[in-house]
């Protein structure tokens, strides 16, 4: 996620070839093992934007487990925790199964978010943030995901609490499977943000989400058990987006 007064939100893949083995021990597991269907209906939720994507990707279980890494310094940011738990919460619909919890910080968890500055940060020079994720290339079954957003804001010092909200739902997104971004200037996972306004997934946000987990959102469909987890699926890849 990249910041100007308008942030653009670049993509790059790097493609890395790493053992099954490693992929699964980095894996935090848990939650609802069953119910995933592989199997992507882009007409089931409708509009999405999954044309528009590189893939859709999905977890074998949810909710997808988040924790965060809380900075030593938060007064000093101006944050809060809440923030955090806010911006995980914006991808639970009233309603609706959940697609998002959050655990403690050092317990098993699925996506790990961490705070860093920018002169360790891996993502472009303007970005704000950046999701890394593993996923069996076959099966696009996701085994990790790591989230790194910076402290430091590109133009303004630190990073406000509105946009650090927003680069956390963006970068909780591509760690639910999104890789890509909409084409639509409104929605959540489009490519840019206006620094400083306030967003939420949008319904095309949540019904392309949505269409990469059919059976846990609905009973129309047949339940699937999700595959077990084989070299079959593989090779892993790791992908960056910010």
């Amino acid at each position: 996620m990249r910041s100007q007064t308008y942030r653009s939100l670049g993509v790059f893949s790097a493609w890395i070839i790493i053992a099954a083995l490693v992929a699964l021990a980095g894996c935090g597991g848990g939650g609802q093992a069953s119910s995933i269907a592989p199997v992507i209906n882009d007409k089931l939720f409708t509009p999405n934007y999954i044309s528009s994507l590189d893939n859709l990707l999905h977890w074998n279980h949810l909710p997808m487990k988040v924790s965060f890494e809380t900075p030593t310094n938060m007064a000093e940011l101006g944050w809060s925790s809440s923030i955090f738990t806010n911006a995980a919460d914006e991808w639970n619909q009233p309603g609706k199964r959940a697609l998002v919890s959050v655990v403690p910080y050092g317990e098993p968890a699925d996506a790990v978010v961490k705070f860093v500055n920018r002169s360790v940060f891996t993502g472009g020079t303007n970005a704000t943030g950046i999701a890394h994720i593993s996923y069996y290339e076959n099966s696009l079954l996701i085994t990790a995901a790591n989230i790194e957003v910076c402290k430091d804001d590109p133009f303004r010092g630190t990073l406000s609490a509105n946009d650090v909200q927003f680069t956390i739902a963006h970068e909780i997104g591509h760690a639910l499977g999104i890789h890509g971004h909409s084409e639509n200037t409104s929605d959540l996972m489009f490519n840019t943000f206006d620094s400083g306004k306030q967003y939420s997934p949008t319904l095309r946000d949540f019904n392309t989400i949505m269409s990469a987990y059919p059976t846990y959102f609905s009973s129309s469909l047949q339940s699937v058990k999700a595959a077990p987890i084989s070299e079959a699926q593989g090779p892993i890849r790791t992908i960056s987006i910010e």
